[in-house]
């Protein structure tokens, strides 16, 4: 089981470059077509009119947007060229950066995109673009922590099962990575016996389901003292995990995405990247 068309999300920060090279060592692993999609952003109208009600800057910032964004999609191309990668193309989007990262990811097996710092979010890069992704895209989300060069991905898979719908679609949409992990650890908080779907043993019917598709998994059930992000957190560092794979929570109302604890938790706070279908 493989990803075969893997999209990521570029832009001109540095970071951007741990992003690139992750999503070319996955396509490598996957024989996977990459994308690379720049998004340009869109400039709040409120600073985009004069005293006298005329426009005033507009045209010029979205060339200057738009000219970031191009050499932001000729740096991936760049990049992907000198790997060898056999299959990849680059793309540069005009609007709302989410919609258009959401609409590309529906033809793609995987997305990736980058934790954002809201203090260096931009147009094309706003601090909620990964929650917003996670919540609209319907495509697994592999999100890279804004910090710290990750030398493996997927070798020690920590996977958080509580028995809902979004994580039993994180444990088929993470197939790709859990088939080939040296070891998956089902990871069970709180849990109670025949409560939500859990059974008579918590994480054992999860982990028969994995086992049967080849993955080498292991259950431990845990407790939170009542938080469950920071556990996570925790437990991850001492399994020495290096992917976090979990069930994205949340909804959304007009124009906001309210998430879940333990999301809002990783997403703010991941050490490791982390896999969220929602």
């Amino acid at each position: 089981m493989s990803y075969k068309t893997i999209l990521v999300h570029v832009d001109n920060s540095e970071r951007a470059l741990e992003r690139i090279r992750i999503a070319i060592e996955l396509a490598q692993t996957h024989d996977a077509h990459l994308v690379g999609l720049a998004t340009v952003g869109m400039i709040a109208l409120a600073n985009t009119y004069g005293l006298d009600g005329t426009p005033s800057y507009m045209a010029e910032a979205m060339d200057d947007m738009e000219n970031l964004a191009a050499k932001a999609a000729e740096r991936f191309v760049t990049k992907a060229k000198a790997a060898g990668l056999p299959s990849y193309e680059s793309r540069v989007h005009r609007g709302d950066p989410a919609y258009r990262v959401c609409t590309d990811a529906r033809y793609a097996d995987l997305v990736v995109l980058g934790q954002t710092e809201p203090a260096q979010s931009t147009a094309a890069t706003p601090a909620d673009l990964p929650q917003s992704v996670m919540l609209g895209c319907g495509r697994p989300v592999l999100i890279i922590p804004y910090a710290g060069h990750f030398r493996t991905l997927g070798r020690r898979v920590m996977f958080l099962w509580n028995a809902s719908r979004e994580s039993a679609r994180a444990a088929t949409d993470a197939l790709p990575f859990f088939t080939r992990a040296d070891e998956v650890r089902v990871s069970v908080f709180d849990a109670k016996a025949n409560m939500g779907g859990h059974g008579d043993e918590p994480g054992s019917d999860v982990a028969t389901y994995l086992a049967r598709q080849g993955v080498k998994v292991i259950v431990n059930r845990d407790t939170s003292g009542g938080d469950v992000g920071s556990s996570v957190l925790s437990r991850a560092n001492e399994f020495d995990a290096d992917l976090i794979v979990m069930g994205g929570y949340g909804h959304t109302r007009v124009r906001e995405w309210v998430l879940g604890g333990v999301s809002k938790t990783l997403l703010e706070h991941m050490t490791v990247p982390v896999l969220m279908a929602h």
